[in-house]
């Protein structure tokens, strides 16, 4: 499911565990009908992805990097 999402620096929606392997996303927000749904991967990986989201709070890649502070949520 979630690689029907778009990456966001400043995402709409959450991910949280609820059991035995099982995800859920959520909004962190009211979402307006027609806005796309957006998540942070925030996952850490050697290759650095470049992150073109647009949003004021990009970091500039979809991936952790060490060398960059992040809000996480």
């Amino acid at each position: 499911m979630a690689q029907l999402l778009n990456h966001s620096c400043e995402p709409n929606c959450f991910s949280r565990e609820v059991g035995s392997g099982r995800v859920i996303l959520a909004a962190l927000r009211d979402i307006p009908a027609g806005e796309e749904l957006t998540y942070d991967y925030r996952f850490s990986s050697a290759e650095t992805l470049v992150c073109l989201c647009g949003s004021e709070k990009c970091r500039g890649t979809v991936n952790l990097r060490e060398d960059v502070e992040c809000n996480l949520v």
